[in-house]
């Protein structure tokens, strides 16, 4: 067994571990304030997303001051590959913790998958969607993976855990379990008093409209069960800009053909289908940097070595094809005309029930810089953003606007 790669594994890991926690602490941090704006950087994670800066550039022509920091993600990918999918991401390290689940479902589900061409399919969504948003149609945040993740858990996830924990507060205070003197509430009020001063820092709230960000969310866990990584693999647009700019990285897969006896070993370890198991063929744009595979064979057939980024050695090639991007183009045309189809959108009526937040831009600059990650709602004390559904038309999809409360 390789020790160097097992220690590299579990590196990996503890990176993950931390970034998916700090991604959750720095959402905690962004609970209502009455006052100030969180002093945490809360936006952390947005900032360092490339995907964002070039989406909002191609529909604002602007680049907001610490996106910048999205071109070391570009760095890091140009020398490194898609290490940050696979270091990172905290979707992504998500996905793993689910996909990791598989090997209880061994009777309906496959444990080894092989390269599919369905893995074109997140490059022709990327192309669709920077069409659109180079036309004025900014929807990236509905499919950008921390816009997704921070949505599904601020505007579902929070609040169904808010409302549990207060359900399970009310039962224990008004049922007072006892055994002799000890009692169960003077157990669980403490912990439902930093509940409320910790993590929610206000009354229970829901938001309208959330059912289908959490049946997506769901959607995008589950899918885990039936192909490792799945939305990182056919869907995210994300690592489809990733993948691009990861073609020829300076560190790659070496294989070594006289060593290989073709066990599969690594190929049942490959959460990207990069095909490690075929010599001179390992696709650079789908791997996820993991080290697995090197970690699981036996014969120490694989390493990652530096490598010239001038040279083709021990890399595959992603046929994406003209034809197929021009329909992606097309698509994304599509899609623009289709939201562009209604009143609203062309400015021939006004929807009076559409307040959006304090201070904002103008409509149609709102939208183009808008992620729809649900960052203000969750900061907003009176509860009062919530996310569109139908208000804003198709291309205003769970951007925010103030909802008036019943006096």
């Amino acid at each position: 067994m390789n020790k160097r790669a097992r220690r590299i594994v579990w590196i990996r890991r503890f990176v993950q571990t931390v970034a998916l926690v700090l991604f959750l602490v720095l959402l905690t941090a962004n609970r209502p304030a009455n006052i100030a704006a969180p002093t945490a950087p809360v936006s952390f994670f947005f900032d360092l997303n490339p995907l964002v800066m070039i989406s909002t550039w191609l529909a604002t022509h602007t680049f907001e001051g610490l996106s910048l920091l999205a071109v070391l993600t570009l760095v890091v990918t140009v020398v490194f590959g898609r290490v940050f999918c696979g270091w990172f991401c905290p979707l992504g390290t998500l996905n793993n913790i689910i996909g990791s689940l598989r090997q209880s479902f061994r009777r309906i589900t496959r444990q080894k998958e092989g390269f599919s061409r369905w893995q074109r399919a997140k490059y022709f969504v990327l192309v669709a969607m920077l069409a659109m948003s180079a036309a004025g149609a900014q929807w990236m945040g509905v499919l950008d993976p921390f816009s997704l993740l921070y949505r599904s858990i601020a505007l579902t996830v929070m609040p169904i855990l808010d409302i549990a924990m207060s359900a399970t507060a009310n039962v224990i205070y008004l049922s007072d379990p006892s055994i002799g003197a000890l009692h169960l509430r003077d157990l669980s009020e403490p912990i439902y008093r930093w509940w409320q001063d910790s993590i929610t820092a206000t009354e229970v709230r829901v938001f309208s409209g959330s059912g289908p960000v959490f049946l997506i969310f769901i959607a995008v866990l589950v899918l885990n069960l039936v192909r490792n990584r799945f939305w990182c693999r056919y869907i995210c647009p994300l690592g489809a800009l990733l993948g691009t700019f990861s073609v020829r990285p300076f560190l790659r897969l070496v294989s070594d053909p006289e060593a290989c006896n073709n066990c599969a070993h690594c190929t049942k370890a490959c959460p990207a289908a990069a095909q490690p198991e075929l010599p001179g063929q390992w696709l650079a744009t789908e791997c996820f940097g993991c080290w697995n595979c090197v970690d699981t064979c036996q014969n120490e057939a694989l390493d990652f070595k530096w490598t010239l980024p001038v040279s083709r050695t021990s890399s595959g090639t992603m046929d994406i094809g003209r034809r197929r991007v021009l329909t992606s183009l097309a698509a994304g045309g599509g899609g623009l005309a289709m939201m562009s189809m209604t009143p609203q959108t062309q400015g021939l009526t006004n929807n009076p029930q559409l307040i959006r937040p304090p201070g904002s831009r103008p409509e149609q600059d709102f939208l183009d810089r808008c992620v729809r990650c649900g960052m203000c709602m969750q900061t907003c004390p009176s509860g009062g953003l919530q996310p569109t559904w139908g208000e804003a038309g198709l291309e205003g999809l769970w951007s925010p606007m103030l909802f008036l409360k019943n006096p």
